[in-house]
């Protein structure tokens, strides 16, 4: 792992450009590391490290994305030490608390937005200490059909957020609540309380 972690830096230091990051947060937060390398240079990154990793037995080539921001069909924000974001590059004692992110699906980002006020008052976890209540806003987005789940992952296996989610933003089909009361900080739990909804659907192709 140390190893891949240098080769890969020794390659973002031969492609770097000066590209011109979009989000307020790069540098600071640890979610992307890569957005002052243009995308043209992203590309041909990736392909000398996989030409490298497979010994040039195949031939590989890019695939563009259709979409280099507002991709992301998951995001997984951890709320700790009064703040709801992600976790400081190289630290992770300490959270970024995140404004708005560029690789999130718009309407994803615009309901993070709209739940951080709202959670402002719940407790959150501190995962240092192993106490508190709300660990993870974890949100959901179908790429091809925009439905959007929202995922409470909570200490505790008792519903506090039921003024949250009352007042929730339309557009959001799906909310649950899940548990995670272990030692270990992970962004998923099995769900005790389905409040709104349950699945959410994406299409594949023609299916």
């Amino acid at each position: 792992m140390k190893k891949k972690k240098r080769v890969i830096e020794a390659l973002a230091q031969k492609y770097r450009d000066g590209a011109t990051p979009p989000c307020r947060h790069f540098g600071e937060c640890g979610g992307c590391l890569f957005q002052d390398i243009s995308y043209e240079n992203q590309l041909a990154l990736k392909e000398e490290y996989l030409r490298e990793e497979l010994g040039g037995v195949y031939d590989v080539g890019p695939v563009r994305a259709s979409r280099p921001y507002g991709y992301r069909g998951r995001m997984d924000m951890v709320t700790a030490f009064g703040k709801a974001g992600l976790r400081k590059r190289g630290s992770y004692r300490r959270v970024v608390d995140i404004e708005s992110c560029d690789i999130m699906q718009e309407k994803s980002n615009t309901a993070f937005m709209a739940i951080k006020p709202l959670i402002a008052e719940i407790e959150d976890y501190d995962y240092l200490a192993h106490t508190g209540y709300l660990r993870y806003v974890v949100l959901r987005q179908g790429m091809y059909t925009g439905e959007l789940m929202l995922n409470f992952v909570v200490a505790a296996a008792e519903n506090r957020l039921a003024g949250v989610i009352d007042s929730l933003p339309e557009g959001i089909g799906s909310v649950s609540l899940l548990l995670s009361d272990g030692r270990a900080d992970v962004s998923f739990g099995e769900a005790f309380e389905t409040v709104r909804g349950g699945t959410i659907e994406e299409r594949l192709g023609d299916l």
